[in-house]
């Protein structure tokens, strides 16, 4: 019995060495396009082209040859191949202009499309990728960032008297950069520069084209809004002067609190300890030397010393959830192995037991002495405790090895 395959067998460039067709006196079940065989009865072999079996070793002769010329629907004219235009190519221009580009020769130099425009264009996936309108309409929507503020307002600010105040407890001087969010009149909200005149929006937040949706802004001081960030969430579109703006806040590092079992100090969060249970170091966390040698351990750790008198682990705990190597391995679902030499000079069908109780094995078949090279044969899984070797010439004693893994 020949070995069957269910799938491709890649070679890797490498040859097949003494091989010989599939001898047949009758051509086989076509299979695909490309299959060959050996006809015994012609002695001659033959491939399936997808309609027919086409001998290999077919010549043709001068009527041959001129037939299939004759048969053409186009002629080559000998006195044009030197003077060959694209008017003298059937169909040349629409072969090449329905050609995609990526079937042409790649460009060696720069390209100009003589001031037209890309059209359909996808957007980009790769960092040299060129940027489509959408694309870049698209990235500048989301936050525009602007220079950081000194301060946020808590309470509306009279700007029009021009004075420096103390806002959330920083006191300002001229020049600084001010976040008014809590104006009465909501259109008067944005950044502004302070100074003892009447207070002016900043140069970058001064006009509507810079005053959009998605605008951030930083802030570095104060008692309640140090060290936030705050962004514009009023809709576009914006009229500088007219729309009332709305600023919300979306991180600030005083929104970080300590969970269970731990502390914040400042910007900085600890795992409380316990002592002589949990040992804090600068970078891991252990169980405090102190604590092992207790008689019950509720903690993860490692015992360097001692001997572990404990139950039987549970598979639920990382244990075997037995007490011998048989029953770990059952419990644990690890496989067995069984091994021996096969091969009497005599047998070409060896039935192997392995008892290893599954037809879920994986089998393996390699040479008994040197090179011990692995070989291919068939391999019938006949139960759950026995396999079947076939070969096609009996193997001399003990030629090979085989291995039931299971």
């Amino acid at each position: 019995m020949a070995i069957p395959y269910v799938n491709n067998i890649d070679l890797g460039g490498n040859e097949i060495q003494n091989v010989r067709a599939q001898n047949l006196a009758t051509p086989p079940t076509p299979s695909g396009t490309g299959q060959f065989y050996y006809n015994s009865v012609g002695n001659t072999m033959l491939f399936w082209n997808g309609t027919d079996f086409i001998d290999m070793g077919q010549v043709l002769t001068g009527v041959d040859i001129v037939a299939l010329i004759n048969a053409c629907a186009s002629l080559i004219d000998a006195d044009n191949i030197n003077s060959l235009t694209a008017a003298k190519i059937s169909d040349f221009n629409t072969q090449v202009r329905t050609n995609a580009l990526n079937l042409l020769t790649a460009p060696t130099a720069d390209l100009s499309i003589n001031s037209h425009k890309l059209t359909n264009v996808t957007d980009p996936v790769s960092a040299q990728d060129a940027a489509t309108k959408n694309y870049v309409d698209a990235a500048r929507s989301g936050l525009t960032i602007k220079d950081p503020v000194r301060v946020a307002s808590t309470a509306n600010v009279a700007i029009a008297t021009g004075t420096l105040l103390t806002i959330d407890g920083v006191t300002l001087v001229a020049g600084d950069r001010v976040l008014l969010k809590n104006q009465t009149a909501g259109a008067e909200n944005g950044i502004y520069v302070a100074g003892t005149g009447a207070w002016s929006r900043a140069s970058d937040a001064n006009i509507s084209a810079e005053v959009i949706a998605g605008m951030a802004v930083w802030v570095n001081e104060g008692t309640a809004n140090s060290d936030s960030r705050w962004v514009l969430t009023t809709n576009n579109s914006i009229t500088l002067g007219t729309t009332a703006l709305t600023f919300t806040k979306d991180f600030q590092a005083a929104d970080i609190v300590a969970g269970a079992g731990m502390t914040k100090s400042g910007n900085q969060l600890d795992v409380v300890g316990v002592f002589n249970r949990i040992l804090i170091n600068a970078d891991s966390i252990d169980i405090s030397p102190n604590y092992i040698g207790q008689n019950t351990i509720t903690t993860l750790g490692t015992i360097a010393t001692g001997v572990w008198n404990g139950s039987i682990i549970p598979l639920l705990y990382g244990g075997t959830g037995a007490s011998t190597a048989v029953g770990a391995r059952t419990n644990l679902g690890a496989t067995g192995k069984y091994s021996a030499a096969v091969g009497d000079g005599s047998a070409t069908s060896i039935v192997v037991t392995h008892n290893l109780n599954t037809q879920n094995v994986t089998v393996t078949l390699r040479e008994t002495a040197s090179p011990y090279n692995v070989v291919m044969t068939d391999v019938q899984i006949t139960s759950v405790n026995t396999i079947t070797l076939i070969f096609a010439t009996a193997p001399t004693s003990g030629k090979y090895t085989v291995t039931v893994v299971g």
